[in-house]
């Protein structure tokens, strides 16, 4: 392996541990400033020997009083609420009618001076303390289970919802309005509507729909969250009566349901008001691609593993064809484009993917259990369900410590490799200095302490859901112009978003249960496999990680490197058909040296 030259041995100053201990507050105060944090590891780490980078990681111990504190101020200071991006909370806190949003566990994670001094809750309580009967707030968890929890094809568009408060047993409708923020993370705005219908409106909704006064009386009284009973001993009438004009005016307006009506009597009030604080809007809605990346809704599975845990994984491509496991990334998660699988799909490839625990729907890892062994026991278990024997390996980034977990327990079931922009955890003796900006920074945060490895995930998260997924992945592209422009792509930063909400869905425990245990001697497990290994590495990756790789290829037949023209770190979506190609020519080389053991022991 390549080594780098020795510099002179540095220890970090006192100005270097004050700015540290600075930087390491500010962050907690204010996440959008994770990038200073990260800065100023990266330059003292620049700046020492292998010698000095230990005696920093030791004095990072040493300060491990300031780190905790750090994290209890973040714990205070840095609430719910100020998770969300800060255009959301704008939103909620201009809001004059009272509004709030819930998290896929029911808890109110932001809410505005309106919904406190309404509905009687506050930040953090669960949703079933709210001023609501119970039907209604039977109605609201049911909403938050199927839309946060369930499928998510069901978040595309508004619900209204007519129901009551507890207390008073005053009539209110609710709008609910699922939405993802940049961060990928679900949720669920709720914004309480009271509007007052315009008198003027009465004679024109009239004309419009051919009602009679009294029906027209009847509507307005209706869409003010009145019920039948209600408007009978308003209008001093009938309930039958005011029932047999209700289903009149459902009639006339097209709506088969008090749903619907409500729905189409908000629209004509928001149309009659238009520019008014009190029209109910919606919160933004996730934007959806023309031709969608996968995998989609459709694609995505749930497998119960034996031991009661949930592992989502998705299953994509040709369905008859050669298996290939995608051990995903820790940011862009299991994203591919559409035009990637497609070529997948004419080359006769099936993309399986499981799905990291603590990533997506997938179940937490079991207390005090190895990563890298227990999801390569959750993967074998996921291929014996689906029937499948052997699969190449398609691993990107920070996957490929999990793709040589699984080869290194399941040596048999391991057709070949094909590993993309090898980073961390690849820091063989002296190439530490040879990583990438952030993997850099990664390695040296191992060495220290796992309460700086938890802030640096936790504080990276709340940092990408303010700043937004674009700005999180510009920092730490900036280094690297090529993989810059990818992400400033419209087109490519869609399928890094899709895949970036898998990775955010249960906050910073997927960065963290990522990133906390390494793999012993990786370079001693790659040179065990005996399949196939192609190495995929972007011209411009720093040249000291090719030519480590080299060496690994001239030392072990089986191995293999390619250059991805004109490629960085992010050559997934950069050269997506040379990766399609890459895994063909690995499942076919795979059978032909197969096919040679077979003719062989045939002749003997």
């Amino acid at each position: 392996m390549e080594t780098i030259g020795k510099r002179p041995t540095a220890v970090p100053s006192d100005s270097i541990r004050l700015e540290f201990i600075d930087k390491l507050y500010a962050v907690a105060m204010e996440p959008e400033r994770f990038t200073e944090l990260v800065d100023i590891w990266h330059q003292q780490l620049a700046d020492v020997s292998e010698e000095g980078a230990q005696a920093f990681s030791e004095d990072m111990r040493l300060m491990e009083a300031h780190i905790r504190r750090a994290e209890t101020l973040f714990s205070m200071v840095t609430s719910n609420e100020a998770l969300l991006p800060a255009s959301l909370v704008e939103r909620l806190h201009s809001e004059p009618q009272p509004a709030l949003v819930i998290d896929r566990q029911g808890v109110i994670v932001g809410l505005n001076p309106a919904a406190v001094q309404t509905l009687g809750v506050s930040e953090q309580a669960d949703c079933s303390s709210l001023d609501l009967d119970a039907d209604t707030l039977g109605v609201l968890q049911e909403h938050v289970e199927r839309v946060l929890v369930g499928d998510e094809s069901a978040t595309a568009e508004p619900v209204l919802v007519r129901g009551w408060k507890h207390a008073s047993g005053e009539a209110v409708v609710l709008s609910l309005t699922p939405l993802t923020t940049a961060g990928g993370r679900r949720l669920l705005a709720v914004r309480v509507v009271d509007f007052a219908w315009p008198d003027r409106l009465t004679p024109v909704v009239q004309e419009a729909f051919g009602l009679t006064r009294a029906e027209a009386t009847v509507m307005k009284l209706l869409a003010q969250g009145n019920s039948a009973a209600q408007i009978a001993d308003i209008r001093r009438a009938s309930i039958a009566t005011v029932r047999s004009q209700i289903r009149a005016i459902y009639s006339k307006t097209a709506t088969r349901n008090q749903s619907e009506f409500l729905r189409m009597a908000l629209g004509l009030a928001a149309v009659e008001s238009v520019g008014k604080s009190a029209v109910p809007g919606r919160f933004d809605v996730a934007r959806e691609a023309l031709d969608p990346p996968h995998p989609r809704e459709e694609e995505r599975h749930l497998h119960r593993l034996a031991d009661g845990r949930v592992l989502e994984y998705a299953d994509f491509g040709d369905p008859e064809g050669a298996p290939c496991v995608h051990f995903h990334n820790e940011f862009f998660g299991d994203a591919m484009a559409a035009d990637t699988v497609r070529d997948a799909a004419r080359s006769g490839l099936r993309i399986i993917t499981p799905v990291r625990p603590h990533n997506g729907r997938s179940s937490p890892y079991p207390r005090d259990r190895a990563t890298h062994d227990q999801f390569a026991r959750d993967c074998a278990e996921l291929l014996d369900a689906l029937g499948i024997d052997r699969v190449v390996h398609l691993s990107f980034m920070v996957g490929t410590a999990f793709s040589l977990g699984f080869a290194a327990l399941y040596p048999e079931r391991t057709a070949g490799m094909v590993i993309i922009a090898p980073t961390f955890p690849f820091q063989a003796p002296g190439v530490q200095q040879a990583l990438p900006y952030f993997h850099r920074v990664l390695a040296g945060i191992l060495n220290s302490s796992n309460w700086v490895l938890e802030f640096m995930c936790r504080s990276g998260m709340a940092f990408q859901n303010r700043a937004g997924t674009r700005q999180f992945f510009e920092a730490f592209a900036k280094s690297r112009p090529q993989d810059l422009a990818l992400v400033r792509d419209d087109e490519r930063f869609l399928v890094m978003e899709h895949g970036a909400r898998l990775c955010a869905a249960q906050g910073h425990q997927g960065f963290y249960q990522d990133y906390r245990e390494r793999l012993e001697d990786p370079w001693s497990l790659l040179m065990k496999i005996e399949s196939p290994v192609c190495v995929l590495i972007g011209e411009h990756c720093r040249s000291s990680t090719a030519e480590s790789f080299r060496l690994l290829a001239r030392e072990r037949s089986n191995v293999s490197t390619c250059v991805a023209p004109g490629g960085a770190h992010y050559v997934l979506y950069s050269h997506a058909r040379q990766v399609v190609e890459l895994l063909s020519a690995v499942w076919q080389e795979t059978c032909e040296v197969s096919s040679n053991a077979v003719c062989q022991q045939t002749e003997r």
